[in-house]
């Protein structure tokens, strides 16, 4: 949602019906914008009966299949949109034998839209591993930060997982900072800043499940570790979400079963945990 609260997005991973007869692989993402002389939501850029104005398929020779829309994020505006699409190795990834043949394992696609139709403005290729359910775009949709993780499988032997942060404002994308590398964990939520300097991100199955929480800030042209909050029991999943507030000061987290949320506040130059900044559900 937008600032204003009257400009929507939403994605419908993994459908792809309307334009191929296929039920999974591909997706939609639709865009509403309210209108208030009519009082109705209508789509907001191209629309025909048979596809909304950003659709996305593809299906590779090992029967590779997509799901765009897995995640979603909005500028203040509305009009800039970032999308992530995961990878997935579809029904015959018996005939993979090697990592370096996966042919295409999803991607981070960034749209702006010119007042009449979304158009694409970047498209930020994985080579291999990626779900990209963290995702994050800056206020002003000039920074855009997602992380790549995959789970063990025959084809990696353990978890990998990096965060890349990405300046999309130009006409073509650059990078900011090298990786940030999160040991062996699986990212489950990312936060950034409205600035694009202060990142947050979960990682939910850290040490039998306990959950953590990183924060890094940007100095000096590198990516720092500022904040490491660990989760106290096994199982809680801490860090399942993760957000920050606009200036990057107050981080709020939770864990997927924990019964608490938490609120970590930087204060005269130090991250701070005060007792009545946990809330418990009753």
């Amino acid at each position: 949602i937008n600032d204003a609260g009257n400009i929507i997005a939403v994605g419908a991973p993994g459908i792809n019906y309307l334009t191929t007869g296929n039920q999974t692989g591909g997706g939609y993402v639709y865009v509403y914008s309210y209108n208030d002389t009519t009082d109705t939501w209508d789509i907001l850029g191209d629309y025909d009966d048979y596809k909304p104005y950003i659709y996305y398929y593809e299906e590779t020779s090992y029967g590779f299949s997509t799901s765009f829309g897995a995640s979603l994020r909005l500028s203040g505006s509305g009009y800039v949109l970032a999308i992530s699409e995961l990878g997935s190795l579809g029904g015959n990834e018996s005939t993979i034998t090697n990592v370096d043949d996966i042919e295409h394992s999803g991607n981070i696609y960034v749209y702006e839209y010119d007042s009449t139709s979304w158009i694409l403005k970047h498209k930020i290729e994985r080579i291999w591993g990626i779900q990209n359910y963290a995702l994050s775009l800056t206020n002003d949709g000039t920074t855009l930060a997602f992380a790549r993780s995959h789970s063990p499988s025959q084809y990696f032997s353990t978890f990998y997982s990096a965060v890349e942060v990405y300046q999309v404002a130009d006409v073509s994308y650059t990078q900011i900072g090298e990786n940030i590398y999160p040991d062996e964990d699986v990212i489950s939520n990312l936060a950034m800043n409205d600035s694009g300097t202060i990142i947050a991100f979960g990682e939910k199955e850290w040490d039998n499940n306990k959950g953590r929480v990183q924060v890094y800030e940007y100095q000096d042209s590198s990516w720092v570790n500022v904040y490491i909050v660990n989760g106290g029991v096994d199982d809680d999943y801490f860090g399942f979400s993760v957000d920050l507030n606009s200036e990057g000061t107050v981080l709020a987290t939770g864990g997927h079963y924990a019964n608490y949320v938490e609120l970590h506040r930087y204060i005269s130059g130090a991250w701070q945990l005060y007792t009545a900044d946990v809330i418990t559900a009753p």
